[in-house]
């Protein structure tokens, strides 16, 4: 078990904790006055703040991403796009789309792009901050509102009741607002996290060159020699060595990829998500370029059952082909293999227009090598992007 998971673990205990303490000492109190106990049961009263809970996680999502957007048009940055929830709103072709798709944090995301020929350099501060400065005006909001109806209303009415119900859509977002100042890396990339390791100029200037790296898939010629010296030159340096082997990969330099990939796997200090997605293009690489039995040689000793079905659940670009590669070769499964395929077109749309060019070519790679092998499967090449 990662430092990560034990951190996220303690983390999510502490904000549970305090969930119950929070039912235990004050929802459970106001049974005794409540007008919707008193007029139903328990189940209903629970539901009621079951209710408020789910309220509050969707009032809060929407306010820390509003949030981000604004932090981020402050910090000289443009906006990629914004995930509440599992809904992505994102421009194309100057129209606003949305659509489904998985995001990296608790409540949502918003991924941004540092503004070209910005008169100042891109400062995600800004960005990293409004999440918790609008909290704490909700908060006060929530606060005002409770002390008004609860000093002004009987405590039997529904109006008193309604007042617990703001509250706990306030105490919602406060847990929120924990898990995202946290500055240890948690199952995802918190807000303090990214604050504590932006501190200085030079991982801000890396944390942009991350950022750009992110949604083009490509890295400024000034920055490539500096970012992945051996040493550790920055706080985002793990992270920028994984977009440096995709860039590697789409350019057939697959030792050096490797090596990478391999030093990130071997780093305990790599968070478990960056690691999964190392193994995941370890496993490409191995299929993609050794022999049909070296590959399944490879696979035999190196990818378990498990390790194929999370690869086979996730949906992600890399995920996929990565799938398309052990599903066609090894599994010479033509039904597994249109099912990783017909995921391929969905994922694909959801990638940056930037960075679609580098996911055409290492996802194309994949698939015809799998139609090479099976050249009576006609139907693969429909899905070539």
């Amino acid at each position: 078990m990662k430092k990560e998971d034990i951190t996220g673990l303690f983390v999510w205990l502490l904000i549970l904790g305090g969930g119950a303490a929070y039912f235990f000492f004050a929802i459970r109190p106001q049974a005794n006055n409540s007008f919707v106990f008193q007029e139903t049961n328990w189940v209903v009263y629970v539901l009621f703040f079951i209710a408020a809970v789910v309220v509050g996680v969707i009032i809060n999502a929407i306010i820390f991403e509003v949030a981000h957007v604004l932090g981020a048009k402050a910090g000289r940055y443009n906006i990629v796009s914004t995930n509440i929830l599992g809904f992505t709103f994102y421009k194309e072709d100057g129209k606003r789309k949305f659509h489904f798709s998985h995001f990296d944090g608790l409540t949502g995301e918003t991924k941004i792009l540092p503004k070209e020929h910005a008169k100042k350099e891109p400062n995600p501060t800004a960005f990293l901050l409004f999440g918790s400065l609008f909290f704490g005006v909700e908060i006060i909001l929530v606060i005002f509102v409770y002390l008004f109806i609860t000093t002004s209303q009987d405590e039997r009415s529904i109006a008193f009741d309604m007042a617990y119900f703001i509250l706990t859509i306030g105490i919602t977002g406060a847990a929120i607002l924990f898990y995202n100042i946290v500055p240890f890396r948690l199952d995802s990339l918190t807000d303090g996290y990214r604050l504590r390791l932006v501190g200085s100029r030079k991982n801000r200037q890396a944390f942009n060159q991350l950022l750009f790296t992110e949604v083009t898939g490509q890295i400024s010629k000034e920055q490539e020699e500096k970012i992945f010296k051996g040493e550790k030159e920055s706080n985002f340096s793990t992270d920028m060595n994984l977009n440096k082997a995709y860039l590697l990969l789409s350019e057939e330099k697959f030792p050096e990829a490797e090596k990478i990939l391999n030093d990130i796997v071997n780093d305990k200090k790599s968070a478990r998500k960056i690691v999964t997605t190392a193994e995941n293009q370890l496993i490409y690489i191995n299929l993609l370029t050794k022999s049909l039995e070296e590959a399944r040689l490879f696979c035999e000793e190196r990818v378990s059952m498990s390790k194929k079905r999370d690869i086979s659940s996730d949906q992600s670009m890399g995920a996929i082909r990565t799938y398309v590669l052990i599903s066609g070769l090894i599994d010479k499964s033509n039904s597994e293999c249109v099912r990783a395929l017909e995921w391929s077109k969905k994922s694909f749309k959801r990638v940056p227009d930037q960075r679609k060019p580098l996911e055409r070519v290492l996802f194309n790679r994949a698939l015809q090598k799998v139609i090479d092998a099976h050249p009576n499967w006609e139907d693969l090449k429909t899905y070539i992007l």
